[in-house]
């Protein structure tokens, strides 16, 4: 007998990238005076690098082309409707106020979810040294700086949604004793967490991070554990990574 043809289910999706830019200033003179010229630098461009960090983990999660083309799609926009078709990648924990806030399970693979930047462009942040140049103030006077520039092209492409689960809904206020119950649950939405040589990681911030550090410390709790690297402990959850997220607020809405 013949073989009939058929075809996979698939949606075009078209995911955008967006960017950051800063110039850090240093006025000549001050440079002049300092014997390690290069870490004086350095210390000035430290700021620029943790906020740019910040603005960027920000947009992983709560950016939104919708409402800032300018940006790229982050993952709430993406997992903000329990009716929605990925709905069912979001476990409601039951908050019901405006002081929720979320964790986040990521599978990590080329085919489940990658970052990416524009064709032409660098991965990663990018540091340029423009020298010496001249400033001039709106009186019209003028005086020698030392500028940097730092630019980061970023986006986020989401390539099947099954890769994703959401704990929403979780009160920042008084965090639920029975956490590790919904993590089971957003863990059982993903579909072959190990596959495609894929990495997990678990995303919350330090509200219920250590609200998952007292549970992991109890002996009757066993999908949590504690190992030590280099003297230093992390939290584990079924033996995937937690990693602690400063960007993930706890003034989230109520996912309905």
């Amino acid at each position: 007998k013949g073989v009939n043809p058929g075809k996979s289910l698939t949606a075009q999706v078209r995911d955008s990238t967006g960017f950051l830019e800063a110039v850090s200033e240093v006025a000549s003179h001050l440079l002049a005076r300092t014997p390690d010229k290069a870490a004086f630098r350095l210390s000035e461009a430290q700021a620029f690098i943790e906020a740019m960090s910040e603005e960027m983990a920000t947009g992983l999660f709560y950016h939104d082309t919708a409402t800032d083309p300018d940006k790229f799609m982050g993952l709430a926009p993406r997992f903000n409707l329990l009716s929605a078709q990925s709905g069912g990648q979001i476990i409601d924990a039951g908050g019901t106020g405006s002081v929720n806030t979320s964790v986040w399970f990521v599978v990590w693979s080329p085919n489940t979810t990658h970052l990416l930047y524009p064709e032409g462009s660098m991965a990663g942040l990018q540091r340029e040294d423009w020298g010496e140049e001249t400033k001039e103030l709106a009186d019209g006077s003028m005086y020698r700086v030392v500028r940097e520039y730092f630019k980061w092209d970023i986006g986020m492409s989401v390539r099947d949604y099954r890769y994703i689960a959401r704990v929403a809904n979780i009160d920042s206020a008084t965090p639920p004793s029975d956490i590790e119950s919904f993590l089971i649950k957003a863990f059982y939405r993903l579909r072959q967490p190990r596959a495609f040589g894929s990495r997990v990681v678990l995303y919350c911030n330090t509200t219920i991070k250590e609200q998952l550090h007292l549970q992991a410390r109890s002996f009757a709790n066993t999908q949590l554990s504690i190992t030590e690297t280099n003297g230093i402990e992390q939290v584990k959850f079924m033996g995937y990574p937690i990693k602690e997220v400063d960007a993930l607020v706890n003034t989230e809405a109520r996912v309905i």
